[in-house]
């Protein structure tokens, strides 16, 4: 069977990656962020690039601060190029809490392990990578993940990247 990818086979990601080990020192969460959000900015890419961006991460952070307790644990549905990883894995108060970020590329879970390792936030980030081929369940399910949480408790906080609005399920 031949191996089905999922991403873009451009190499925008991996001159995203070069971009970001060329111009930031390591170890430093926001300038690597930055690096990021300037990659597309100062029109290194003309392609799109799945990541929050300046806008969206101050949501998402505000949302984070806003509930009842630091978290301990945040799963990532969707990697990418680590950039959420990143950015909350920089930010959880607690030393022992931890990112958990599934994706079904391996390919672009190489790149954000590298840009996370740059960030110095590898031991705040767990990749769980599992090709598309042997989770299909997983793709049928984020369809309606959401829903499904909300059912599974009112504890679960939905911090959704794709829109600028904070739920709490009920």
């Amino acid at each position: 069977m031949e191996k089905l990818r999922w991403h873009s086979s451009s190499g925008k990601e991996q001159r995203l990656l070069g971009h970001v080990l060329q111009t930031t020192k390591s170890s430093d969460p926001q300038a690597v962020l930055q690096a990021i959000d300037g990659f597309k900015q100062n029109q290194l890419c003309e392609e799109f690039l799945m990541n929050l961006g300046d806008a969206k991460s101050k949501i998402l952070l505000d949302a984070v601060e806003r509930l009842p307790s630091p978290p301990k644990a945040v799963l990532e549905l969707g990697t990418y190029c680590g950039y959420s990883a990143i950015l909350l894995a920089s930010k959880l108060q607690d030393p022992t809490a931890r990112v958990y970020t599934l994706d079904i590329c391996e390919d672009n879970v190489a790149i954000a392990r590298q840009l996370i390792a740059h960030a110095g936030l590898n031991d705040r980030v767990v990749h769980v990578v599992k090709p598309l081929e042997q989770s299909m369940e997983v793709g049928l399910v984020s369809l309606r993940v959401y829903n499904l949480l909300r059912q599974l408790s009112p504890m679960w906080w939905l911090l959704p990247d794709t829109v600028s609005w904070l739920t709490r399920g009920a």
